[in-house]
């Protein structure tokens, strides 16, 4: 049995962005007469394989209300196989404030999700899960950066071949109890491999590092990276876990942009960063991916 710490950014991600998509439409501005806002229905689920479906839908506010944004529950959630042989009406959760349904997703299929709610113009989106990436294995050596000694990771993997992959990776020390339960405790990371798509060189790490093939496609790869000199605490005996998230182009821009907006939307002197959106007619995200795990 094992219990992800709440510390993962994966799990908390939807939520901050959630916020950040409501006003995306705030920029940094002078005196100027400002267009009537129009609300558009906001669409998030990231889904994977075996996983239950699960939408949250709310609505767009302008940057000058007041109101708190909330999920909208009358509203009609179809998911659709793309090629239409398939199609079910997700039912509104009061307790987890989302869309569900028992059904899960398929690695391959492209699905659809149509979302319709009163007073708001019908959105729609397209995306389907990746393949994984096949990890090779993960190993550990002593390194030197930014005028410290860290520790190093090198992960070895290959990806499908003759198409664009995208990644999101990162790093668990993984603390195993006398009763078998393990407890999963996020590592910040940073690296200088030149294919990872930087987003920032905080010295600290970050929580997730992005990595697309296109200098490695469908070969093996050694990605390195490391900790920064104070996460080192987590002692020489401790166990980590690496995972690795194939996502759709789609899912990893969005995942991109909502890291750039998060680092920056409280700079006066920042450029303003559009959160990427696949929802047509509205706003949000609509992304697949697949994770794929190794221990060291």
């Amino acid at each position: 049995m094992s219990a992800m710490n709440n510390n993962n950014p994966f799990n908390n991600i939807f939520l901050l962005i959630v916020a950040g998509l409501l006003f995306s439409s705030c920029e940094k501005f002078i005196d100027y007469d400002v267009p009537e806002h129009t609300p558009k229905l906001v669409v998030i689920s990231g889904f994977q394989p075996g996983e239950p479906w699960s939408i949250y839908v709310s609505h767009s506010l302008s940057s000058f209300d007041n109101e708190d944004f909330s999920p909208i529950q009358n509203a009609e959630v179809v998911l659709k196989l793309a090629d239409g042989i398939y199609s079910q009406n997700m039912i509104y959760s009061p307790i987890l404030e989302r869309y569900i349904s028992t059904g899960t997703a398929e690695a391959g299929k492209e699905y659809r999700i149509e979302v319709s709610a009163p007073g708001y113009p019908s959105v729609f989106a397209e995306n389907k899960i990746p393949g994984p990436a096949t990890l090779i294995s993960l190993d550990t050596l002593e390194g030197f950066h930014n005028g410290d000694f860290s520790t190093d990771f090198e992960l070895k993997f290959t990806n499908p071949a003759g198409e664009d992959n995208f990644f999101l990776i990162q790093l668990f020390s993984v603390e195993t109890f006398d009763w078998k339960e393990q407890f999963e405790n996020i590592v910040p990371i940073q690296s200088d491999d030149p294919n990872m798509d930087n987003v920032s060189d905080d010295e600290y790490g970050e929580d997730f590092l992005l990595l697309r093939d296109q200098n490695f496609d469908g070969k093996e790869y050694t990605f390195r990276f490391y900790t920064p000199n104070y996460s080192i605490y987590f002692g020489k005996g401790t166990q980590y876990k690496a995972k690795v998230f194939s996502c759709s182009e789609e899912f990893y821009r969005y995942q991109k942009t909502a890291r750039q907006y998060q680092l920056t939307y409280d700079n006066p002197f920042s450029q303003p960063v559009q959160i990427f959106s696949n929802i047509e007619n509205g706003i949000g995200i609509f992304g697949g991916f697949v994770v794929s795990e190794i221990e060291l």
